[in-house]
């Protein structure tokens, strides 16, 4: 895998979502799949809210130690996360 951090200024991680999708997109002969990983209060509340629009996970994970994870997927193969406790 390509490090998409090396000779970046400034580092990937102080740029806005946006742009670094950008900067993924202009890159040739790399895979373009991504996972967004979005951490939320009320981890319940938000899986019955995608459940409720039709959005069924792909799988659900349970972790004592870290919480609880249900993982989506996009026409594309690009995934989407809700993490929270």
């Amino acid at each position: 895998m390509e490090d998409i951090t090396a000779n970046s200024t400034p580092p990937l991680a102080c740029l806005p979502l946006a742009s670094i999708l950008k900067k993924l997109m202009l890159r040739r002969n790399v895979q373009r799949v991504f996972q967004l990983v979005f951490s939320v209060e009320n981890f319940e509340g938000s899986l019955l809210s995608m459940k409720g629009k039709g959005l069924l996970p792909d799988s659900i994970e349970k972790d004592p130690a870290e919480g609880q994870f249900a993982h989506f997927h996009d026409p594309d193969g690009n995934e989407v996360t809700i993490w929270g406790k």
